[in-house]
């Protein structure tokens, strides 16, 4: 079964407080279904989520949001009415920290994490370039769905070990 669904993401800088003040760029990715009778076009479905982040861009979000963590700060998206009922709102901020809030209440937490390699591989045809020594960089993304009082901290650990 083939479903379409709307995307549509911007992006804003904003400063928090959660233990120490500090910053970042944050990337929020809207997810809707295209029988979604809220919009009708993704160019609606961008606009929509202009006009939810505007506020927040520049701005400290402690002023907007009690504890501005990636979840509430989605959670005051899906709040603020100018987004479809429908949407997994996402929230990326730090690079390589995202937290998914479907409309059904479920979290999704994500870590990404990048590493380097080298390697080469011996039964390939003579001549071949992955017969010589080389290298790769490689990402892989750990998911996990919140619950239990999940942290990203929590994935961390778990990676290193």
């Amino acid at each position: 079964m083939t479903s379409v669904r709307y995307l549509a993401a911007g992006v804003f800088e904003a400063a928090r407080d959660l233990e120490t003040l500090h910053g970042h760029s944050f990337m929020v990715t809207v997810e809707t279904p295209e029988s979604d009778a809220f919009l009708m076009s993704v160019d609606v479905c961008e606009k929509q989520l202009q006009a939810a982040i505007s506020p927040l861009n520049y701005s400290f979000l402690n002023e907007h949001i009690p504890h501005p963590t990636n979840k509430e700060i989605a959670a005051w998206l899906q709040q603020q009415g100018k987004l479809s009922s429908t949407a997994c709102i996402t929230v990326e901020a730090p690079i390589n920290t995202v937290t998914e809030l479907h409309p059904d209440g479920t979290v999704f937490l994500s870590r990404r994490y990048r590493f380097e390699a080298a390697h080469q591989l011996p039964n390939v045809p003579e001549g071949h370039q992955c017969g010589r020594m080389h290298g790769h960089g490689f990402v892989v993304t750990v998911r996990v769905k919140q619950a239990f009082g999940i942290v990203v901290e929590d994935i961390d650990r778990c990676w290193q070990v």
